[in-house]
């Protein structure tokens, strides 16, 4: 009867040594893929992070290529027109107003040849 008691022993020691095996492994499975699952979530975060600041210098690039365009241009209409600054300012004023819906339009411009 011991011996049947120390075999049946040996037997519930094996079963519990695989049950401890299986849990290890699980929580191994369980942690690797955690950690997978981080670095899809760092490298997707990084990857849009990266979309957003190309597309921002993209437009402050266009943005300033306009800038540049736009002053140039107004650069050499002064000069062949031969304006003034305050003639120049006016020239603008008038030309965004003709933009503008007259039905939208509410404008008080206060200028320095006003003054």
């Amino acid at each position: 009867m011991a011996i049947q008691e120390s075999e049946v022993k040996k037997q519930d020691i094996k079963k519990a040594e695989a049950e401890l095996n299986k849990v290890r492994i699980e929580i191994d499975t369980r942690v690797k893929s955690a950690e997978f699952q981080k670095n899809v979530t760092i490298n997707i975060a990084e990857g849009e992070a990266q979309a957003m600041l190309t597309e921002n210098i993209a437009e402050t690039d266009s943005l300033r290529k306009v800038q540049n365009s736009q002053t140039d241009s107004y650069s050499k209409l002064k000069s062949n027109l031969e304006l003034d600054n305050p003639d120049l300012i006016k020239f603008i004023k008038t030309k965004v107003i003709k933009t503008y819906d007259a039905n939208n339009l509410i404008l008080s411009i206060t200028t320095p040849e006003g003054r």
